[in-house]
């Protein structure tokens, strides 16, 4: 892994999630002797060269494996939710990974030989460095006397990772101040709790 690597402004927490996905992803599609290997590298992008990304510095990680590859029929649909050619899968990890990338303002491409290999690569904007910050520091989320309700319909999950539920479409219909999908930073929920706090 290169040492200098282009600076990016990210949630850690998502992009481990990505790259455990992806590797989880690999893992289903390899057997012993096959190899994954994730590298990272500085790209510069000229227009629209990545799917509809502008030009500029990037930051490209690739996550590979030598596995049985994707059936040219699935490429194109590969990020949609629940496509899963595992039984015991839902489906969901390829379409986390995209929505969590283009949150960050990236894209996810991937490229495949049937029974071959797959490589996925995300591309993550640079920015400039700009201070020592870490993660979440600098934001203006206080505490307070106010009481947040949580809900779901799922215990195990707590808050949802898709926004094509008819009440979050149209969530002032149905008495709701505001709604926020995942995957969402600190900032997001600063935001959304000044507005539904007021």
């Amino acid at each position: 892994m290169p040492n200098d690597l282009y600076s990016t402004r990210r949630d850690a927490a998502y992009i481990s999630q990505v790259i455990q996905n992806l590797v989880l992803n690999a893992l289903e599609a390899t057997d012993e002797g096959d190899r994954i290997e994730i590298g990272a590298e500085n790209i510069v992008l000229a227009d629209g060269e990545i799917n509809d990304l502008p030009a500029g510095e990037y930051v490209r990680i690739a996550v590979g494996d030598t596995g049985i590859g994707i059936p040219p029929e699935n490429l194109d649909r590969i990020f949609a939710p629940f496509l899963s050619t595992c039984d015991d899968t839902t489906g969901l990890g390829l379409a986390m990974v995209k929505t969590i990338i283009e949150k960050h303002a990236g894209d996810v491409t991937v490229e495949s030989t049937e029974g071959r290999d797959a490589i996925f690569s995300l591309y993550i904007p640079a920015v400039e460095e700009s201070s020592d910050k870490k993660d979440g520091e600098g934001l203006s989320i206080k505490f307070g006397a106010s009481r947040i309700l949580v809900m779901d319909d799922d215990q195990d999950i707590v808050s949802s990772g898709y926004n094509t539920d008819e009440t979050e479409a149209d969530y002032l219909a149905k008495g709701f101040t505001g709604v926020l999908s995942k995957p969402y930073r600190s900032a997001d929920l600063d935001r959304i709790l000044k507005v539904v706090l007021g």
